[in-house]
């Protein structure tokens, strides 16, 4: 196997920063999450990024229970009025997020890459997605907790 066909190791500790962000932001406690996003990117560069992406997506998918290979249509809804809206009306990062989560779920390793490459290295924007990938990723988790427990009674 040649170098470029063999995978990279997760850094665990990009994705154990994830993680606790994830919990944190399912906990409402935004300073706390922003905190461990800021580290992700400070502490890990990019690859750490693209592990705390696949984190995200690997978390949304196991809480929502799509097997691997479906293809996610996603609905954005206005932040105040909870309508639906077009994609062209949502928050540019959210629709990113989104992206990402659909090219994951579906297994479409190219666009999943050509997104993270799109994202690009300036900080602050690899933050601000970053942090919508979180926020997006906990919201969908709470919502498919609560439809399950609603189920169940």
């Amino acid at each position: 196997m040649t170098e470029q066909n063999t995978p990279r190791p997760f850094n665990p500790h990009a994705v154990a920063a994830a993680q606790y962000a994830l919990n944190a932001a399912i906990l409402d406690d935004d300073e706390s999450a922003a905190r461990l996003i800021a580290a992700i990117l400070r502490d890990t560069g990019m690859h750490g990024v693209r592990d705390a992406i696949v984190t995200c997506c690997e978390t949304f998918q196991h809480h929502t229970g799509f097997p691997a290979g479906t293809q996610l249509d996603q609905t954005y809804v206005h932040p105040e009025t909870g309508e639906p809206i077009p994609e062209s009306e949502a928050e540019p990062t959210l629709v990113w997020a989104s992206h990402v989560i659909e090219a994951y779920v579906a297994r479409d390793q190219e666009r999943f890459e050509t997104l993270f490459r799109n994202l690009g290295d300036d900080p602050e924007p690899v933050l601000a997605h970053l942090t919508e990938m979180v926020e997006h990723v906990a919201a969908q988790v709470m919502l498919a907790d609560q439809t399950r427990r609603a189920a169940l009674s």
